[in-house]
């Protein structure tokens, strides 16, 4: 990057005061020369660091929005969403070895998210063009940050990556597997579901009737329990306008997630002028801020006690463990096959297969 395409921005008005650490940058891949997934973009986003190193960054369009926070992001968690995107797609035994990476789980997303053309149609061409452009926009940003630090120069220790052999230029379609994996955290990702639904071993050779292993059952039999939160949670205090001494409302947001890895927030500040200027916090990775306020209103998260999984056990056919009874007729249960490779100890690449069944 030519020293000239660095651009001083003046603050904004509203934080020009509390401006006590200021990084100025543009961000621009408009004549870089063609390297990695990003290539054809022409990006361009200014980020100014405030006190504690909070990335304000502003764009005019959604994908430079991206491109600056994800080069933003980057300089403070490269390491910790990108060991989170070769989880996301199943490839960590195949990039980190067999004994760092976990192949079930490489075998589960492969099932869950299909091929790229099957993820692409069923997830990201539903979604609005803004949203896949912020997207696109966050991972070009990465992969920026990526080029010019080098994997060499990449933060060390547990949660770093430097030379680490699992480390590349991620296109959109990884982000938006991490993204889904983080959807999928209270669902087929819960830690005990996802042991139950990759302990399923289908019908054995003597054709028995259990189409469920045993401990796959037990495991689902326990997660109405396990996931009760009567010890987790989070908190959340609003005063309306009649409250205060004002006369606005205050909502105080303590959302109860860890200090630590992938599940920390991460503070921001994104605007595009006119039409979105939001502060907040996102989880590591999301390209867009989960909890925050803008000028008019402010949101939080806590949990409450519906039960979000509804387990339902079915009858099987006497005669073929594979169907079931469904409004008093045989359905099929389906299977599907996935692969996924590893890396064994000697350093030589195996293909590992699971069957799945829907």
């Amino acid at each position: 990057i030519k020293q000239e395409k660095y651009r001083m921005q003046i603050p904004f008005k509203a934080m020009a005061a509390a401006v006590a650490l200021s990084q100025l940058l543009a961000c621009s891949d408009s004549s870089d020369p063609a390297k990695g997934p990003d290539q054809a973009t022409t990006d361009s986003a200014s980020v100014i660091r405030t006190e504690f190193g909070i990335p304000h960054v502003k764009a005019d369009d959604w994908g430079s929005l991206g491109y600056g926070y994800g080069y933003a992001y980057a300089q403070d968690n490269f390491c910790v969403t990108m060991r989170e995107i070769v989880m996301a797609s199943g490839r960590s035994a195949e990039l980190m070895g067999e004994a760092e990476g976990d192949i079930e789980r490489d075998l589960f997303f492969r099932y869950l998210n299909g091929t790229e053309e099957e993820f692409r149609a069923n997830y990201v061409d539903t979604l609005p063009t803004e949203v896949q452009d912020l997207v696109q926009g966050f991972a070009n940003g990465m992969n920026r940050y990526l080029r010019e630090t080098g994997v060499e120069n990449l933060p060390e220790g547990d949660a770093g990556c430097r030379n680490a052999s699992w480390v590349y230029e991620i296109d959109d379609f990884g982000l938006w597997q991490h993204l889904r994996r983080i959807a999928l955290g209270g669902s087929s990702d819960q830690g005990l579901v996802r042991a139950g639904l990759i302990a399923v071993t289908g019908p054995d050779a003597a054709d028995t009737l259990q189409a469920v292993s045993a401990p796959a059952l037990e495991s689902l039999r326990a997660v109405g329990e396990a996931l009760r939160p009567d010890d987790k949670g989070s908190n959340a205090i609003l005063a309306g306008r009649d409250a205060t001494q004002d006369g606005g409302s205050v909502l105080l947001g303590n959302p109860h997630q860890p200090w630590q890895g992938s599940g920390r927030w991460y503070e921001a500040h994104l605007t595009i002028p006119g039409e979105y200027d939001v502060a907040g916090a996102s989880l590591q990775g999301l390209p867009f801020i989960g909890i925050g306020f803008t000028k008019d209103v402010a949101w939080t998260h806590t949990v409450d006690y519906a039960s979000r999984f509804t387990l339902y056990e079915l009858k099987l056919n006497p005669n073929n463990p594979l169907q079931y009874e469904y409004d008093g007729e045989w359905r099929d249960i389906t299977s599907k096959t996935v692969s996924a490779l590893v890396k064994t100890e000697s350093g030589d690449m195996e293909t590992r297969e699971k069957t799945f069944y829907t």
